[in-house]
């Protein structure tokens, strides 16, 4: 178990939301764990979807928001974005975009 499971896990009700600058750190020790680029196994995983899909939301809604001081990352988010699923999703109607 990575940190940032036990971390959130062990997490009081008013306590349970990490701070927005921990989150890809807690992700970059969660992906030097492993030599593959997912977080669990040598495969893409409904894990690493979710982690993807909290790293979108922090990169959509936060502004400003960027993984490029965590390489691994940065990595991980581009190449799960890259997948011609992700990539048909993002395009298509079906995604929640900002309201400017």
């Amino acid at each position: 178990m990575c940190r940032l499971t036990r971390t959130v896990s062990r997490a009081r009700p008013q306590r349970a939301r990490p701070s927005v600058i921990a989150l890809p750190k807690q992700h970059a020790r969660c992906l030097d764990t492993l030599d593959t680029g997912y977080l669990v196994g040598d495969a893409l995983t409904q894990a690493d979807v979710a982690v993807w899909d909290t790293l979108d939301a922090i990169k959509t809604w936060i502004e400003g928001a960027d993984f490029g001081a965590f390489g691994r990352v940065e990595k991980f988010y581009e190449s799960i974005k890259a997948r011609p699923a992700i990539a048909e999703y993002l395009a298509s109607d079906r995604r929640i975009e900002k309201k400017t």
